[in-house]
């Protein structure tokens, strides 16, 4: 044990030195006395006492230090806020919750690693926006893609603002805002009141001077959907959603109009007509279409093809006239049924018919009035017509070979064919329900194709057939309603007669105008 006292006894040493001078060098000599013998007798620190002048031996006193238990929290003069980082370093040294500048580029009391951008003291952390899009995780379409944002901006979280979605309650633009009654739309204004329409419970009617279309929403009208009379119109783009017209669609008297290919999601209507739009050369964008419940009528001057590739049926009738640029039709080769009317007319380019699926015509079959047309080998899976078979005032077609699959007609009639030199393609028939008609077909000089015929229910009209001179292919015939074989200059007037009387005629018969001279 060391003595202090025995070294600086308490009492005042007498002996000191008076002088200011002398008293100092004696003093600082017994302090550093003191401090040897006490790095002598114990650890060489100040003692803690009572008096506590520094417990934290950081060397700040008490008095001035920020946390005197916490040797890394020093003196205040240093750090005023007392958050271990100095005033020199510190964002804010009035704000403990501002730290390390270093740490903390922003000052926004985010940590550079968990701050979304450490040089905004707006961006958000990490923590609360993962993929730092500006958009809390609370309030974010998806916190892990920053494509999509805040749900307040687009509650549908599809990415498209509030401002540009045609329904922000909807992702898949499903069913956006159903639109009870008819809509007509000749202006801007009017498009803008049914832009957020999906389906339109009514008819929806475009003409006038509308030279654009913008309905994204829309897929559905219940009614018909006219498009018709709009000098400017050049295409259907904004009706890119649209599958189903349950009436008729008509698009029509467009001067301008050269496309509907938006029209590629269209799958049914009820009616389909295009007609009198002068500078339209295609319908590819009705190539998804796969059936019409009624009428089909196609007529458009510069019509080169028709792209209805899809289509398989047909439940009214067809009408296919005044296409003075169609060549073809061998992109109707699905269609296999046609409920009504076929009336195929007045193409002038037209060469052949190519329909290879078509079984079955419920209705008649006109063909008429094609002066290129040279053949109906389109027509070779044809077995039935439920009404006429008309094939007349085709200048150029000089045989029937295309229809050597039909099996039944209820009434024939071939008429004013200028060059038809045969009709073998009707050999498959065997009876006609109605009349048979055999007119004005200058070139033809015997009926063979109609040999395994043996009926005829109606009239048996032969005439005006000034190179008929037989009438080989009658001989399976047993009945005939009324016969009428008249006016066949070059026919013997003896073979008609004797035709005449080897058949049962029901009704009437008349055979006069016949080449009675031989």
């Amino acid at each position: 044990m060391c003595f202090l006292n025995e070294y600086f006894p308490s009492r005042t040493n007498t002996g000191l030195m008076s002088s200011s001078n002398g008293l100092v060098i004696v003093r600082q000599t017994m302090m550093m006395s003191w401090l040897l013998l006490l790095g002598a007798c114990g650890d060489g620190k100040m003692p803690d006492g009572d008096d506590g002048t520094d417990a934290d031996n950081d060397g700040v006193l008490t008095t001035d230090d920020c946390d005197d238990s916490d040797d890394t929290l020093g003196d205040i003069a240093e750090d005023t806020d007392c958050d271990g980082v100095l005033t020199t370093d510190d964002c804010d040294d009035s704000d403990d919750t501002l730290g390390d500048i270093a740490e903390d580029a922003d000052c926004d009391g985010v940590l550079t690693a968990d701050d979304c951008d450490d040089a905004d003291s707006y961006s958000t952390t990490v923590a609360t926006d993962a993929d730092c899009d500006g958009a809390l995780t609370t309030d974010d379409c998806d916190d892990s893609d920053d494509t999509l944002g805040d749900i307040a901006e687009d509650a549908d979280c599809d990415g498209a603002l509030t401002t540009d979605d045609c329904d922000d309650s909807d992702d898949t633009f499903g069913v956006p805002v159903p639109c009870a009654g008819s809509y007509t739309i000749e202006n801007n204004a009017q498009l803008t009141a049914a832009v957020q329409c999906e389906s339109i419970s009514g008819d929806l009617t475009i003409q006038g001077w509308v030279t654009s279309i913008d309905l994204p929403c829309l897929t559905f009208v219940s009614g018909d959907l006219d498009i018709s009379h709009n000098a400017t119109l050049t295409d259907l783009t904004g009706l890119d959603n649209i599958t189903t017209v349950g009436g008729k669609l008509y698009i029509d008297n467009n001067a301008a109009l050269t496309s509907i290919d938006a029209l590629a999601n269209l799958t049914y209507v009820g009616s389909l007509g295009i007609w009198s739009n002068a500078t339209l050369t295609s319908i590819d964008g009705l190539s998804s279409l796969t059936s019409v419940d009624n009428n089909l009528y196609i007529s458009n001057d510069a019509l080169t093809n028709l792209d209805l590739s899809s289509l398989t049926s047909v439940g009214g009738d067809m009408e296919l006239s005044r296409n003075s640029s169609l060549t073809s039709l061998d992109h109707l080769g699905s269609l296999t049924s046609i409920g009504g009317d076929v009336n195929i007319f007045s193409n002038d380019a037209l060469t052949n018919l190519d329909l290879s699926s078509l079984t079955s015509v419920g209705g008649d079959l006109n063909i008429f009035d094609s002066n290129t047309l040279t053949s109906l080998d389109g027509l070779g899976s044809l077995t039935s017509i439920g009404g006429t078979l008309f094939v007349s005032f085709n200048d150029a077609l000089t045989n029937l070979d295309g229809l050597s699959n039909l099996t039944y007609v209820h009434y024939l009639s071939v008429g004013y064919n200028a060059t038809l030199t045969s009709i073998d393609g009707l050999s498959s028939l065997t009876s006609i329900g109605g009349d048979l008609d055999i007119l004005d077909n200058n070139a033809l000089t015997n009926l063979t194709g109609l040999d395994n015929i043996t009926t005829v229910g109606g009239t048996l009209y032969i005439a005006y057939n000034n190179a008929l001179t037989s009438l080989d292919g009658l001989d399976s015939l047993t009945s005939i309603g009324d016969l009428s074989i008249a006016n066949n200059n070059s026919l013997c007037l003896s073979l008609v007669n004797t035709f005449a009387n080897g058949v049962t005629v029901v009704g009437w018969m008349y055979t006069g105008g016949n080449n009675d001279s031989c």
